[in-house]
């Protein structure tokens, strides 16, 4: 079942982390699909695949998605389309060895094939349930690309993951280096962003070569290859809830979005997955006022902020930290549709702009184009659409 469970999580867990920034279209999630059957039909069918050379080198196969976890972890700007060949990497490499694992377990007698194949159904079904529903409640940030590193390298050399192999003499001190260099180096310089900048990408890189140093030394030892990861793994999701660049307010993640509520310089920022949603000065006579790219002298900013109004009703799909309700008037009605009742919390808890608006505002929670439906004919003079995740416009409102 482990090995099964393995694959089918990592599906899961890169498909989730390839969405994050552009939308989640079929072309986008067959793509990893096609990689993750290819990998299961290549180490299932005997030929030129070397399946024996790929298990032999799991240990650099799993230190390259470590990496990977890394530079998406500290969102290193490596750009989308290289961002996905490394994620896309990452899913044939840890498939090929959850599923390797399968072939090197499967059953020599004829009358276990049913029980086999049963238990792989199974263990897919408990991999692909468990990033899509536990995930996102349990996590944070993208901890599930840790945690799949965890799982495939259980299943790789049939460990335990929490449980410690004393034989290994150097195993507190691996796993000493490994909360060094993963979680304490990182945590200290993160604070004074972003003067520290230039050293966190050479902790970044730091972290990267380390992983490979460690899992070359895990595999001369043969021991506790799970049970570092899952500390490197446990690191990751500490400052998933902890680490931003700046005082943080709020970590939330839901089936709908990842958000950070942080304070730098006087501004608060909301953050959804690795853009911006919403900026606020938090204090002075800039207070309230729409920043970036809701200011005035934007295209969305200067249609507001005319001198006199054109409109009496707005219709807005998406709310952000409800910015554009700064520039409603006396006698103005603005509604913002918004899909996830969280950023509703946290524009009226961390952010002023709906309190204090002039203007009659409400939020509307549900899918914007099934509310809209529900409205009369010409109830709004201006509808506007504004309705990302993180950087994918929804496209099924276009």
């Amino acid at each position: 079942i482990m090995p099964a469970l393995a694959g089918s999580a990592t599906l899961t867990a890169i498909t989730n982390a390839l969405t994050q920034d552009v939308p989640p279209i079929p072309q986008v999630w067959t793509i990893a699909l096609a990689v993750y059957l290819t990998s299961y039909i290549l180490v299932f069918k005997p030929g030129w695949f070397n399946l024996f050379a790929w298990m032999q080198r799991a240990h650099w196969i799993l230190a390259f998605c470590l990496a990977v976890t890394v530079a998406v972890h500290w969102q290193l700007n490596l750009g989308a389309v290289v961002q996905s060949a490394l994620l896309l990497a990452f899913l044939f490499g840890a498939n090929v060895l959850a599923h390797g694992a399968l072939v090197w377990r499967a059953p020599e007698d004829p009358t276990q094939i049913t029980r086999f194949y049963l238990a792989i159904a199974l263990g897919g079904a408990l991999g692909s349930s468990l990033m899509a529903f536990c995930a996102p409640v349990v996590f944070t940030g993208l901890g599930e690309l840790a945690l799949v590193l965890v799982l495939t390298a259980a299943a790789v050399w049939n460990q335990t993951p929490w449980r410690r192999d004393r034989s290994d003499p150097l195993v507190t001190g691996r796993i000493v280096g490994a909360v060094l260099i993963f979680g304490i180096l990182p945590a200290a310089l993160v604070p004074f962003y972003p003067h520290t900048l230039p050293f966190i990408y050479v902790a970044m890189l730091a972290m990267m070569v380390y992983g490979f140093v460690m899992m070359a030394q895990l595999a001369e030892v043969g021991r506790n290859q799970a049970l570092v990861l899952l500390i490197v793994a446990g690191c990751f999701w500490i400052q998933d809830a902890l680490i931003v660049p700046g005082n943080l307010r709020l970590a939330a993640r839901t089936y709908y979005g990842l958000y950070r509520v942080f304070d730098r310089d006087d501004v608060r920022y909301l953050r959804v997955g690795s853009v911006f949603h919403g900026h606020e000065i938090l204090a002075g006579a800039d207070r309230r006022k729409p920043l970036f790219y809701y200011h005035e002298k934007t295209p969305i900013g200067s249609f507001f902020a005319r001198p006199e109004a054109t409109w009496t009703r707005a219709g807005i799909v998406g709310l952000g930290a409800g910015v554009l309700a700064a520039y409603g008037r006396t006698g103005q009605a603005i509604d913002f549709y918004e899909l996830d009742p969280t950023v509703v919390s946290i524009a009226r808890t961390h952010f002023s702009y709906l309190a204090s608006a002039t203007a009659s505002v409400s939020c509307i929670i549900g899918d914007g184009r099934l509310q809209l439906r529900r409205q009369p004919s010409h109830t709004y003079d201006i509808l506007l659409l504004d309705c990302f995740n993180s950087d994918a416009v929804p496209v099924h409102l276009l």
